[in-house]
């Protein structure tokens, strides 16, 4: 099961497809004006996008190049494991690409992780000092 954003109770009405969100499936994670975030992953590179001035390719690409850094699957990774990323990895990858001070950039897009509302198999996640321990042996 992959981590997903839970849609709030009573937003189904506001959904433009018949039926609402649950016509659409159980991954969809947001409701119209709040984006399409489908997952951790998801929500983490639409902030970055929206950020910064990375195309939609471009944040994605961003976000998977420092989550494979952690030795992280995108379509399994956290809100905390995200989170991590976002405090220890991304940072030096936002630099590397030309974003001038990365970190408050970082700790907004942490902020959105925190607030955001998911569900994850924790059975199958890795903790937050794993993903610590994973960093520290590269």
């Amino acid at each position: 099961m992959h981590s997903r954003v839970q849609i709030p109770a009573g937003r189904a009405e506001e959904c433009p497809v018949p039926g609402g969100f649950a016509a659409l499936g159980a991954n969809l994670g947001a409701w119209p004006g709040g984006g399409m975030a489908t997952s951790i992953f998801d929500l983490a590179a639409d902030e970055l996008e929206r950020r910064t001035d990375f195309e939609k390719l471009e944040a994605r690409g961003t976000v998977r190049l420092a989550l494979k850094g952690a030795g992280l699957d995108p379509g399994d990774v956290t809100a905390s494991q995200m989170a991590v990323v976002f405090t220890r990895v991304m940072p030096k990858e936002l630099l590397a690409r030309g974003v001038e001070g990365p970190e408050p950039i970082c700790e907004a897009i942490v902020n959105a992780l925190k607030n955001a509302h998911v569900e994850s198999d924790e059975a199958r996640a890795s903790s937050p000092e794993e993903v610590f321990r994973r960093l520290a042996s590269r």
